[in-house]
């Protein structure tokens, strides 16, 4: 939010080093959360074929997002501040699909903790 108001609100630009450590800050807690919580919510069977779910989702953001932005700075006119609004909105909305997991430890039927044989 900060960083849509600095330009938005004509703040002083070096305000954005000070904005853009905290969004880092925010950020890395992000992303460095993400794989522990697949591996505690995710059957240990199936940990392979969800990580590469998680890792097509993630590709499949890196082409979204840089398109969204294309679109919404050149095509639509907006400008950079809206962009980055588009780009708060997409947080605000995972955050509302993350929150109702629960995220207490699993225990696993036994038939889910060994990966089967393609031949079984």
């Amino acid at each position: 939010v900060a960083i849509i108001l600095i330009p938005v609100l004509h703040l002083p630009p070096p305000l954005y080093y000070i904005a853009a450590a905290f969004a880092g800050v925010g950020l890395a807690g992000t992303w460095s959360a993400d794989r522990p919580l697949m591996v505690r919510l995710s059957p240990p069977r199936y940990l392979g074929q969800l990580y590469g779910l998680y890792a097509m989702v993630g590709r499949f953001s890196a082409v979204i997002g840089p398109l969204m932005w294309g679109i919404i700075v050149n095509t639509l006119g907006l400008g950079r501040p809206v962009a980055i609004f588009s780009l708060f909105i997409m947080v605000c909305i995972s955050y509302l699909i993350l929150r109702p997991i629960d995220d207490e430890p699993r225990v696993w039927r036994p038939d889910e903790l060994v990966p089967r044989l393609p031949d079984e």
